[in-house]
């Protein structure tokens, strides 16, 4: 399985760190130094800081100037929450290459993309959080081993319909319009979690996702 690890976010609160309860020290480091890349994607984005290259040199931000990164098309149709957009905007002005592929997505949408990673591994609903939905769906899929792609989708829009945001958001914060993908061919992983260390590898692509708070279903 492509994936390293289990898809549970560090928390976001704006204008300060989030501290979860029980955060050994190093993972407060990152927490912080994560906190301080958003402020200054955010400068950047305003074009208060230009893009500085490893060479000690200065590159131009994607189109020009900062203003045409933030008004740039393919991130704007990803239908991100405003903060998350500003974050995707701020990545693409410190990264020109990177490449979306994914955004906010319809509970049909996100089922169907689900779905296929389950037909191809029938082990992949094991990486995401433990939650309710999860729960719920990893016994349909253990009890139907044979089911096809479109039956796996119909099974998780049935079991999600029901549910609120807060439940929703623990199986996929695409579905609220917290969380983008990114082409593995456009970037490395390595570079984009020098910028958002809670980036993860998945089986196409690279996934990126943004908590704020929630209670636990």
């Amino acid at each position: 399985m492509a994936r390293y690890r289990v898809r549970q976010p560090d928390e976001e609160v704006a204008n300060r760190p989030h501290i979860s309860r029980g955060r050994a020290p190093a993972d407060l480091q990152r927490s912080q130094d994560q906190h301080a890349n958003v402020l200054e994607l955010q400068r950047l984005v305003r074009g208060d800081l230009a893009v500085q290259r490893a060479d000690g040199g200065t590159t131009a931000l994607a189109g020009g100037t900062a203003t045409d990164t933030a008004s740039d098309a393919e991130v704007d149709g990803l239908d991100l929450q405003s903060d998350v957009s500003d974050a995707a905007h701020a990545l693409k002005a410190k990264i020109p290459a990177v490449h979306f592929t994914s955004g906010r997505r319809t509970l049909e949408e996100d089922s169907a993309a689900v779905a296929g990673n389950i037909v191809a591994n029938r082990n992949y609903v094991d990486i995401f959080v433990d939650s309710r939905p999860k729960r719920l769906i990893k016994k349909w899929v253990d009890d139907h081993p044979t089911a096809t792609k479109q039956e796996i989708t119909d099974a998780l829009v049935t079991i999600l319909e029901p549910m609120n945001d807060t439940e929703r958001s623990y199986w996929s914060l695409h579905l609220g319009g917290r969380a983008f993908d990114i082409s593995q061919s456009s970037c490395t992983l390595a570079d984009l979690q020098k910028v958002f260390a809670q980036a993860l590898q998945e089986e196409t692509h690279w996934h990126v996702q943004f908590v704020r708070t929630w209670s636990k279903p």
